[in-house]
């Protein structure tokens, strides 16, 4: 049996997003692990390196700083294969009027991508500087990136090769 492709990275930076409605690419600065699936760390670009149907899941931890009598602010993420738009990738999340909020945020998607297709990950807001995916450093327990990211294949010619 062939080995699955997989990736497996996250980010340790806490990145705020700096002017309104202008998307902003994630810093993705940590390689977990990886299978036939590259990862730039200088461009943050996923290359995929075979044909066929992948699973894509992001994870980020999101923050707004204290905001008082500010609009409910809102950050959206969305995906981009070959600095193109991949359709109905893009998902909102509104956030509380609450000083200092903190929430996970995921999504879970099914692509079909072609071998040297490369994946990038944006975010964007409707404010500017409130609103920031945060990486926290927990003392006695495992940090809490700020963005994660995992690819993996789901099967070529029929085979399944789920996970």
């Amino acid at each position: 049996m062939a080995s699955v492709p997989f990736l497996h990275a996250i980010s340790k930076v806490t990145q705020t997003i700096a002017t309104a409605d202008t998307p902003q690419k994630i810093d993705i600065d940590t390689q977990k692990l990886a299978n036939d699936i590259a990862l730039n760390l200088d461009t943050d670009e996923v290359t995929i390196e075979e044909d066929g149907v992948y699973y894509v899941s992001i994870t980020a931890q999101v923050a707004r700083e204290d905001a008082c009598n500010v609009d409910i602010p809102n950050i959206r993420f969305f995906i981009k294969n070959n600095d193109v738009d991949i359709e109905d990738s893009n998902s909102l999340v509104n956030i509380n009027r609450h000083r200092d909020t903190k929430a996970p945020y995921s999504k879970d998607f099914l692509f079909e991508l072609s071998e040297n297709d490369v994946l990038t990950f944006f975010m964007s807001s409707n404010v500017d500087a409130l609103v920031k995916i945060e990486y926290t450093d927990q003392d006695g327990e495992p940090d809490v990136p700020s963005f994660s990211l995992t690819v993996f294949k789901m099967g070529t010619d029929g085979e399944s090769t789920c996970l």
